[in-house]
C-alpha cells in the first residue's frame, strides 16, 4: 500500500466533528498541525485541492493523527499548543514570550519612580501595559525621563552624596540629593501618570493652567518650566502618526505581494501606537490571514480589548470566544478596511507595509550583489553562521545562527555543547557543522544557501570535511578572519579583504559578529552555572586539594584574577600560578 492510499484509508476514520489533525513524515516527526470545524471535510481537501502548500505537505506526509475536540474554540487553542510544542516544518511559528513586560509607577516610594518589570505585585503600585516588547517599555521610560524627570533607579538615598549623570544631562531631578523638591516632584508624578494613561489633552490643559498661574504670581522661572514641558508635549503629539481614542488595541494589516505574505501588527496602548511587529511568510507556511489571526489570539499572554484588521475575518465568533475562554473577557474583532473613521490609520499602515516590501526588495538586490562579489553558486537567502567559544579548552561551545533575506532568524538559532577539554577550533567547527546539518536533514529542513565560518583557512577546511562526509555539495562555504576581515573560499584560496565601501558586504561581518556574540553568550551561561571549585578544577593541573587552598585564601574568582602571580605562587607554585592567571585572563565574564 503506497503512502497516499494509506492516508486515504486514515481519512475514512475521521469524524465530521471539530478537532486538530497532524501530518507526520517517515520518521514520525510532525510536519504540519491544522484545525478543522469538520475533520473529515478539511483533511479531504488536501487530496482534492490543487494548491502548492497542500501538495508539498502530502509529498512529505506518511501518516496522519487527529484529536477530536468539543468545539472550534478548543480546536484553535489545541492547534496553537501543538504548534508551540512540536514546531512543525510547515506551520507559522509565532514568538511566544514567557511574559509580557509592564511599566511600573511605584507609589509606595516617597519619591515614586518608573521601572521596567515583568511581575505584578499588590499594593500602591500602578502598572501600565502589558507591552509587546521590552524595547517599547524602555522607550516610554526614556520619554518620562525627558519630559517629567522622574527617577528610574531604586538607589538607597542615604548612600548618595552627589547627583548622577542623568541629573547632569537633565534626565532626572535627583530627589536623592535634593529632597526639598518633593512637592514639585509629586506634581511631575501626577503629570506622568496622565501621560501614561493617554490623557494628553487633559495634561495639556493642566500645564497651561499651571503656567498661567505661575506667571500671574510672578514666578517666571516656574512658568518657563511649565511652558517648556507643554511645548515638548505638543511636539511629542505631532510626532505620533496616529493618535486615536482606542482602548488597548492590536491592529493587523495584511497584504500579499508576489509570492510573499506581509503582515504588520501595530500595538495601541494609552491611545497611541507604541510598537509594531513585522511578519513575512512564504506559501509553504501561510494559509490565509484569518488563520494567522487565530494563532495570534491563541498566542496572547494577556487580554486585549479590541483587534482591528484590514481583511475579512472567518470564524469571528470562534476567535472572540477563544479569547474569552483564556482571559474571561471577550475581545471585539473588527474589519475596518471600508470604515471612513479609520482611513488615516489604514493609510499609515499601508505606507509602513510598502516600506517593508521595498526594504525586502532592496535586501534581495543586495543578496544578488553578494553572490556576484563572492562568486557564489547560490543567492544567499538563508545564511548559517558558526563560531566556537571556550576558555582554555574548557566550557567549549559552538553557535549556529541564521540570517534570512539579510535579517536575523532567531527561531533557527542553535546552541551546540561540545566535549569538555576539547581545545581544537578545527575539530570543534567540524563537529558543530556536521551536528547542525545532520539535524536539519533529519527534520527535513531546507539547507542554507551559504555557511559563514568565523576563522581562517583551517576552520574552512574543517567545515568542508563535514559537508563532504554528509555528501552535501549544494551549499556555498566561506570563512572570514577577524584581523583583516579576509574572506576565504574555494574561489579565493588566498582570501580577499572585504570592501566596506560596498554596503552589502557588511552582511557577512554581521553574520560573523552575531555568531561570535551568541557563542560567547552560551559559554558564559554555562560558566555561571558552575561553582568556584568546579571552575578551578577545569584548569589542567588543578585538582580538588589545590582548588580548596585557593578558595580558602581568595574566596572568589575575581580576587584571584586581580592578585599578582607572585602572591598566588606562594600557595601553589609559580608554574600553576601562571597557568591560572592565563586561564582567568581569557575569561570574558
Amino acid at each position: 500500500m503506497n503512502k497516499k492510499t494509506n492516508l486515504k484509508e486514515k481519512l475514512k476514520s475521521l469524524l465530521l466533528k471539530p478537532g486538530v489533525y497532524l501530518f507526520k513524515d517517515e520518521n514520525g516527526k510532525i510536519i504540519y498541525v491544522g484545525k478543522a470545524k469538520s475533520l473529515r471535510k478539511r483533511v479531504s481537501q488536501y487530496f482534492n485541492k490543487n494548491d502548492y502548500k497542500g501538495k508539498l505537505i502530502l509529498s512529505k506526509a506518511q501518516d496522519l493523527e487527529f484529536f477530536v475536540t468539543n468545539n472550534e474554540v478548543e480546536a484553535l487553542l489545541l492547534e496553537f499548543s501543538l504548534i508551540k510544542k512540536h514546531k512543525p516544518l510547515f506551520n507559522i511559528q509565532l514568538k511566544d514570550d514567557k511574559s509580557y513586560p509592564y511599566l511600573l509607577l511605584d507609589l509606595t516610594e516617597d519619591f515614586p519612580g518608573v521601572y521596567f518589570t515583568r511581575k505584578k505585585e499588590e499594593g500602591k503600585r500602578i502598572y501600565f501595559g502589558p507591552y509587546p516588547s521590552a524595547s517599547s517599555v524602555r522607550k516610554i521610560i526614556s520619554v518620562i525621563e525627558k519630559y517629567f524627570k522622574l527617577k528610574t533607579c531604586k538607589t538607597d538615598f542615604s548612600k548618595i552624596t552627589r547627583p548622577c549623570l542623568k541629573y547632569q544631562i537633565n534626565r532626572c531631578s535627583a530627589p536623592c540629593v535634593f529632597p526639598q523638591i518633593k512637592n514639585k516632584y509629586l506634581e511631575n508624578v501626577e503629570m506622568a501618570k496622565k501621560f501614561l494613561e493617554g490623557k494628553l489633552t487633559s495634561l495639556e490643559k493642566d500645564l497651561k493652567e499651571k503656567m498661567e498661574k505661575a506667571s500671574e504670581s510672578l514666578e517666571f522661572e516656574k512658568a518657563a518650566e511649565f511652558r517648556d514641558t507643554l511645548f515638548s508635549l505638543r511636539k511629542f503629539k505631532e510626532k505620533q502618526v496616529v493618535f486615536m481614542d482606542l482602548p488597548d488595541t492590536d491592529f493587523l494589516f495584511y497584504k500579499k505581494y508576489e509570492e510573499k505574505h506581509f503582515l504588520i501588527v501595530f500595538y495601541f496602548r494609552g491611545k497611541r501606537i507604541i510598537d509594531k511587529k513585522e511578519f513575512v511568510f512564504d506559501n509553504t507556511q501561510f494559509e490565509n490571514p484569518s488563520h494567522f489571526l487565530g494563532l495570534y489570539i491563541a498566542s496572547l499572554k494577556s487580554k486585549i480589548d479590541l483587534v482591528l484588521t484590514n481583511f475579512e475575518i472567518e470564524n469571528k465568533k470562534t476567535l472572540e470566544e477563544a479569547h474569552n475562554k483564556r482571559f474571561g473577557k471577550k475581545v471585539k474583532i473588527k474589519d475596518i478596511s471600508n470604515l471612513k473613521k479609520f482611513q488615516p490609520l489604514l493609510k499609515m499602515a499601508k505606507n509602513n507595509l510598502e516600506f517593508l516590501i521595498k526594504e525586502r526588495e532592496k535586501a534581495g538586490e543586495n543578496l544578488l550583489k553578494i553572490k556576484e562579489y563572492l562568486k557564489l553558486k547560490n543567492t544567499p537567502e538563508t545564511i548559517y553562521g558558526f563560531d566556537i567559544s571556550h576558555i582554555g579548552g574548557c566550557f567549549t561551545v559552538a553557535s549556529s545562527i541564521c540570517f534570512k533575506n539579510g535579517e536575523k532568524e532567531k527561531s533557527l538559532y542553535r546552541r551546540i555543547k561540545l566535549e569538555e577539554g576539547v581545545n581544537d577550533d578545527y575539530a570543534s567547527i567540524y563537529i558543530a557543522v556536521k551536528k547542525r546539518l545532520e539535524s536539519d536533514l533529519k527534520r527535513g529542513l531546507k539547507l542554507p544557501d551559504l555557511i559563514v565560518i568565523d576563522g581562517g583557512k583551517g576552520q574552512l577546511e574543517s567545515a568542508k570535511k563535514a559537508l563532504k562526509e554528509l555528501k552535501i555539495e549544494s551549499i556555498d562555504l566561506i570563512s572570514i578572519a577577524k584581523k583583516e576581515e579576509r574572506v576565504f573560499s574555494d574561489k579565493f584560496k588566498q582570501g580577499i579583504v572585504l570592501d566596506f565601501f560596498l554596503p552589502y558586504a557588511n552582511l557577512i561581518t554581521k553574520v560573523r559578529n552575531e555568531s561570535h556574540r551568541f557563542a560567547n553568550e552560551y559559554r558564559k551561561k554555562l560558566y555561571n552555572k558552575k561553582n568556584l571549585k568546579t571552575i578551578l578544577t577545569e584548569i589542567p593541573g588543578i585538582g580538588e586539594k589545590t582548588a580548596a587552598k585557593l578558595i580558602q585564601k581568595f574566596k572568589s574568582v575575581e580576587k584571584i584574577k586581580n592578585t599578582d602571580t607572585e602572591e598566588i605562587s606562594k600557595i601553589i607554585g609559580e608554574k600553576l600560578a601562571s597557568k591560572i592567571k592565563k586561564f582567568l585572563k581569557e575569561m570574558e565574564i
